[in-house]
């Protein structure tokens, strides 16, 4: 398993593919815990926690808290999101950990 600042790296010099543009009402849901940094006038969102509405039976109604394991991309100019897709098994450390860009590098801790 590949740490997360190569597996970005990957996703910004285009060895990862990516979906297609999804349209402008579509984004990621709201969350905490997340890394968010800007490479190339480019936003990028990393993991962080999300709150899922389970079933009755198994929550009792309540809300679940869950890690999302996704990376997205914002393009501030032209105000889209876009779900990056990448291979392989993510890093266990999705949420709740320090982040840093340098050049076109993040360093994740």
């Amino acid at each position: 398993m590949e740490g997360l600042d190569r597996l970005l790296l990957r996703a910004i010099t285009g060895e990862l593919s990516e979906s297609v543009a999804l349209p402008q009402s579509v984004e990621p849901f709201p969350r905490s815990g997340h890394r968010l940094c800007f490479i190339n006038g480019s936003l990028w969102l990393i993991g962080g926690y999300i709150k899922l509405s389970g079933n009755e039976e198994a929550s009792h109604g309540q809300m679940m808290e869950v890690v999302d394991k996704e990376i997205w991309r914002y393009d501030p100019m032209l105000s889209n999101w876009m779900k990056i897709e990448t291979a392989g098994e993510p890093p266990k450390t999705m949420a709740s950990h320090a982040a840093c860009s340098f050049d076109k590098v993040v360093k994740s801790s």
